[in-house]
């Protein structure tokens, strides 16, 4: 318990603000309750980024019940790399990035080989609210595969890394990149394993300010692999951060957005 305090005590010196903090002082006041559903369900985000002309990627069916599982093979057919993913998940799971086939199998981006079966099975767990926040019923979405910008190709393990981006009253505040691990299996999330690196919002270089993954990780040798040239992917995000700033729908302060490349 008192090493807990410690540690608290010293991220605070340090201007480290936790989760809790994060929701108590920014998230509640800013934001009224009747929006977080938008930013809470990734189908209605991802059609809200849309229409303020933010790019997603593309759609290629949406899974609600499960009666419709069984069209998951026909769904997939003309398929050879998608994502799957629940709407109201959360950290990174219930994702299954699929990055080819091999004869009738999925090829998935931690090398592993899926059949139709075990990607029904899947669905069937994400719909039922094994992934989602609270165990809420969900909803499967099923997306076009990110491919990601060669700039990071020599510092990425399989998936694709992207930049969040940080917003408070309609205005960027902070930003980093996020790599894929092994650890991670190719997943651009903390959680998972995956390593973040701050990135300067005056110039858009990395800030020099590893990001620990929950297993303790560096990003420094990632830095030394050419980091620093996120300042190029940023160039590519110009899209999102413009959108950003509009003041044409419901504004969620504090809230992340994502600009992959």
């Amino acid at each position: 318990m008192m090493s807990w305090l410690r540690n608290n005590a010293l991220l605070k010196r340090n201007g480290v603000l936790g989760i809790n903090g994060r929701n108590a002082e920014y998230l509640l006041p800013n934001n009224p309750r009747d929006c977080y559903p938008l930013v809470d369900d990734k189908f209605l985000t991802k059609q809200l980024a849309a229409k303020a002309g933010v790019a997603v990627p593309e759609l290629y069916g949406v899974i609600e019940i499960q009666q419709q599982v069984r069209s998951l093979p026909q769904l997939l057919a003309t398929r050879d790399d998608f994502v799957v993913k629940p709407a109201r998940g959360s950290q990174g799971d219930g994702i299954i990035v699929v990055t080819g086939r091999a004869g009738t199998l999925y090829r998935a981006a931690d090398g592993s080989l899926l059949d139709d079966h075990h990607l029904s099975f899947h669905v069937s767990n994400i719909l039922s609210g094994v992934y989602s926040l609270g165990g809420q019923t969900d909803k499967a979405l099923i997306e076009y595969r990110v491919q990601f910008d060669p700039v990071f190709e020599a510092i990425t393990y399989r998936g694709v890394p992207d930049i969040r981006i940080i917003v408070f009253l309609g205005v960027p505040v902070m930003a980093m990149v996020r790599l894929p691990t092994r650890l991670s299996g190719g997943k651009a999330n903390l959680h998972q394993g995956a390593i973040g690196t701050g990135v300067d919002m005056a110039t858009g270089h990395d800030a020099d300010r590893g990001v620990a993954n929950r297993a303790g990780g560096s990003a420094s040798r990632h830095r030394q692999s050419g980091v620093g040239r996120a300042d190029s992917a940023l160039g590519h995000a110009d899209r999102t951060g413009g959108a950003q700033l509009r003041d044409d729908g419901p504004r969620l302060s504090g809230h992340r957005h994502r600009a992959r490349s």
